[in-house]
């Protein structure tokens, strides 16, 4: 009961507690479905207590879960006092997505808006003065550019020029004002085809548009010729007269355009009509004659076209001619062998050419002119040259010369140096590691390898073979010295037995090292331990730790086994193991008179 009394009077006592009360009212507030970045939104109303009360007024625009603050300020209001508010709001960068408002007095009254879109999409209108036009003509793009609340917008603007493939060939940046685009496009030194406009809008408020392929046009970069030959046939000494029209597939003045014929320039009239009178001269050469008729202009358009003549041949002579006296195998010379008339004029069909070797045998044929390539590592010598048509001969002869030329290559080991010139070489071949060089006594004979171990050069460095009078740099190379050391200790004791592929030298090698370490500790094992059956002990244990030193190095031989390398190195750590097992097994007193390890 008293507990019941106690609730009663407590909610009459906060009955009587005046309580805050704020009414966020919003006028008439007009909004429109999408805005730009930067476009202005218009928030009015009121703010009303029944009591005296103090607050933050905020206003804040929500775009997902990102909230942007407008206004945020301190606010008193009196009891039954109505304040105002009327504030003009620009949508900021980074306010994307659909919106709303929210207004109000922080953790007492808040009201939001209606959503809105707020997009960075911009509005175009864009064309072309031109669809099609030639090289060296320009196109001109115009347009508008509006935001969406049809103000024009403001910025800037990229423009790419692309071929229809979609590679883009040119771009231009440009000023954007007033929403105003204008730009003019000169089409020079590109390939002939179809192009488009895209266009790249980013105006002041971060609102930005790619309008894609606003424009298209053609591009013509070709020049079209007609050609009148008087005659086909000539005799030497007559004139050879042309004429023709050349004009623009896509314009029509032609007076930029020169004409060219062979080496001569041809005189365009206006209207693109040009004649051309070529004298054949009296020595002229018999032959069929073609001579291209080239039109072009500074922009790039181009047409080509090419009439034929023939001279009249009237057979007099061979003309045998060898261009060089010596030559090099692997070098090309063309020979020609040529029917000339009586004034000297070559005659269609040409000699036939035979070529010699110095014991004459027929090498190769041809007719009129023959290109014979010297064989590589043909040796030096006379080749002997025939032209002959019917009962005409002519006979001429070339030199086969002496070819010095090597190539070199190289492997973690060795370097290869193969004599690929026509003469044997005996000489000697200076081999720059680095800093150092060496020199090397070299004998090859032709088409042969001589090989040079580098073993003994072990490192990283720049290397370069002088032989011959030739230097061929082989770049940075890594030599490994993979000789381990037993071949390094069986080369002296074997007299260097041990070579390229010799596995019996390997092998002698390792058994002369085992039979010393052997020798070496049982001469120990005899001379200071005591009592048969602790010298018995030893020299089983020393046999048990020279057995699987055995193995352990026949194990490294056959893994070695089809390499040129003849094992590896014993690491100084694992010498220095075998060493202390085989002391371990040694008693203080030989460990004193023992001579110091050969590891």
């Amino acid at each position: 009961m008293k507990k019941r009394m106690y609730i009663i009077f407590l909610l009459l006592g906060l009955s009587l507690i005046p309580v805050a009360s704020a009414i966020v009212e919003l006028g008439d507030i007009s909004l429109k479905e999408k805005y730009n970045l930067g476009d202005t939104v218009s928030i009015d109303g009121k703010l009303v207590s029944t009591i005296d009360t103090s607050g933050i007024f905020t206003i804040e625009l929500t775009c997902g879960s990102t909230s942007s603050p407008f206004i945020a300020k301190i606010v008193d209001l009196k009891a039954n006092e109505e304040q105002f508010f009327s504030e003009k709001l620009t949508i900021r960068k980074g306010s994307l997505g659909d919106c709303h408002f929210t207004i109000g007095i922080k953790g007492i009254e808040e009201k939001t808006t209606s959503t809105i879109n707020v997009t960075n999409e911009l509005q175009g209108d864009f064309k072309i003065d031109s669809n099609v036009l030639q090289l060296g003509q320009s196109v001109k793009l115009t347009g508008k550019v509006l935001r969406l609340n049809q103000v024009n917008a403001e910025g800037s603007a990229v423009v790419y020029i692309k071929k229809e493939n979609g590679e883009t060939i040119d771009t231009d940046d440009l000023q954007l004002s007033g929403g105003e685009i204008s730009y003019t496009y000169k089409a020079e030194s590109i390939p002939q085809g179809d192009y488009t406009i895209d266009l790249n809008v980013l105006d002041i408020y971060g609102n930005e548009m790619y309008f894609k392929s606003i424009a298209d046009f053609e591009v013509s970069g070709e020049i079209t010729i007609d050609l009148n030959l008087d005659k086909a046939e000539v005799l030497p000494g007559e004139e050879v007269k042309l004429t023709g029209t050349i004009k623009y597939k896509k314009a029509s003045d032609s007076s930029n355009i020169e004409v060219k014929v062979g080496e001569d320039t041809a005189a365009v009239a206006p209207d693109g009509s040009f004649a051309y009178t070529y004298f054949t001269g009296k020595a002229v050469k018999s032959a069929e004659y073609t001579l291209n008729v080239i039109a072009q202009d500074k922009s790039g358009n181009y047409g080509e076209k090419s009439f034929t003549y023939r001279i009249t041949p009237v057979p007099t002579n061979i003309e045998l001619y060898i261009p060089k006296e010596e030559v090099l195998p692997g070098e090309t010379l063309t020979i020609t062998g040529s029917i000339s008339d009586q004034a000297g004029d070559k005659m269609a069909g040409g000699a036939l050419i035979e070529v010699y070797s110095s014991k004459g045998e027929v090498l190769t044929t041809g007719t009129a002119i023959l290109d014979y390539t010297v064989p590589e590592l043909t040796v030096p010598g006379i080749v002997r040259v025939k032209a002959s048509s019917k009962n005409l001969i002519k006979e001429d002869e070339f030199s086969i010369g002496e070819k010095r030329e090597f190539e070199a290559t190289v492997d973690n080991t060795n370097l290869y140096i193969k004599n690929i010139g026509n003469v044997k070489f005996d000489g000697e071949a200076e081999i720059i590691a680095g800093a150092e060089s060496s020199f090397e006594k070299v004998r090859i004979g032709i088409n042969e390898v001589k090989s040079i171990n580098l073993q003994d050069r072990a490192g990283t460095y720049d290397l370069k073979v002088l032989v011959g009078e030739k230097e061929i740099s082989l770049g940075e190379v890594t030599i490994i010295d993979e000789r381990n050391i037993f071949s390094k200790l069986a080369s002296p004791l074997t007299g260097n037995v041990v070579g390229a592929g010799d596995k019996g030298g390997v092998l002698l090698g390792y058994l002369i090292v085992i039979l010393i370490l052997v020798v070496f500790v049982a001469g120990f094992y005899f001379t200071k331990i005591k009592g048969r059956d602790r010298l018995e002990l030893m020299r089983e244990r020393e046999r048990r730790e020279a057995k699987r030193f055995k193995e352990r190095l026949q194990q490294q031989k056959m893994q070695s086994t089809g390499k040129r390398s003849f094992g590896r190195e014993i690491h100084p750590e694992e010498a220095k193991q075998f060493r202390e097992q085989i002391m371990k097994n040694t008693n203080p007193d030989q460990q004193r008179n023992r001579p110091r390890s050969i590891f």
